[in-house]
């Protein structure tokens, strides 16, 4: 509102191309989120402000919006979702030091260095050892097809559930990469 403290947000997410629909749900959970953080007299008496970048699902539209977004100097920038996306932007975002919230949950993002990247999931150095948990323990699987995306996420969630099931002493016996789209 005019007259009134604001602090400003980037949001940058996937409405075209192969990430539209995760892309957008993110993007309505935060935008949802800023109307009633606001509606509920904002943060500390501020009101957000966002400023909205629609983006194809490609690492050099992400990392585009995530220059584009820097130059308003917001308080943080939210997005994109899918991992790949996510590290072009952070080639921005880390040397600036502005938070950054992603939903992306490829290891790979925390074993950069970005001073403040917060994820709104769980990584999949969390989340994918349960998943070989459950199929060499809970199934008693020692043989496994793996059918994954080539992307980062993909290649980060395969490297995590090879070692995973290794150390269950399992195999992965079937394994297809698929391209993304």
């Amino acid at each position: 509102a005019i007259g009134h403290a604001q602090i400003r947000l980037a949001g940058i997410a996937e409405s075209r191309g192969t990430g539209a629909l995760p892309g957008t749900s993110f993007k309505n959970g935060y935008a949802m989120a800023v109307e009633e953080i606001n509606a509920s007299g904002g943060v500390i008496g501020q009101q957000l402000v966002l400023t909205q970048y629609d983006i194809d699902t490609t690492p050099v539209a992400a990392e585009d919006a995530a220059k584009q977004a820097l130059l308003a100097k917001p308080f943080a920038v939210i997005g994109p979702v899918f991992s790949g996306l996510t590290l072009a932007a952070m080639q921005h975002t880390a040397p600036s030091r502005t938070p950054h919230f992603t939903g992306g949950e490829a290891a790979t993002l925390t074993q950069k260095f970005h001073p403040s990247l917060m994820r709104t999931s769980l990584s999949q150095l969390g989340s994918v050892p349960r998943l070989g948990a459950l199929a060499t323990q809970g199934l008693r699987a020692k043989k496994l097809g793996l059918l994954w995306i080539d992307n980062p996420f993909g290649r980060d969630g395969k490297a995590a559930l090879q070692a995973a099931i290794n150390r269950r002493g399992a195999a992965i016996t079937f394994d297809v990469p698929v391209r993304p789209g």
